[in-house]
């Protein structure tokens, strides 16, 4: 079996669900003006785990109607996507390990970096797509 991109995004759902699992007792605690909101890490990892199997839905959709997207671009795509999930996550325990202010500037620069990461490896699943339905 070749780890092409679908085979990637359902390896990895997989593993996020798992993950999501043995971690369901962990919060993410997050302070919005003078109250906290509580949020189980649970529901991040099956969004996630989600997301990554209906994006490997769509690759094999697109490849059983004879529309290939490039595996570069599929590895851009995945890699990217991973990046920005782990700079997600590393940026919600950054507030949660230290209670140190100078770490909420670093968790804020992950959380920055994390969002680009996503929003750039949707602009290139976006754009692969496109261009292997216009073949």
């Amino acid at each position: 079996m070749k780890f092409t991109p679908p085979y990637l995004f359902a390896f990895t759902s997989v593993l996020l669900l798992v993950i999501g699992i043995f971690s369901q007792n962990q919060t993410m605690n997050i302070q919005f003006h003078t109250s906290l909101f509580v949020v189980g890490f649970l529901p991040i990892y099956l969004i996630f785990g989600f997301l990554c199997l209906l994006i490997a839905i769509f690759y094999l959709g697109l490849q059983k109607i004879g529309k290939f997207v490039s595996n570069r671009t599929g590895y851009w795509h995945f890699g990217l996507f991973n990046i920005g999930l782990f700079l997600l996550v590393i940026s919600v325990n950054l507030e949660n390990l230290c209670k140190n202010p100078d770490f909420y500037v670093y968790s804020a620069y992950s959380f920055v970096g994390a969002l680009s990461a996503l929003l750039i490896s949707f602009l290139i699943f976006i754009f692969g797509a496109i261009k292997a339905i216009m073949k």
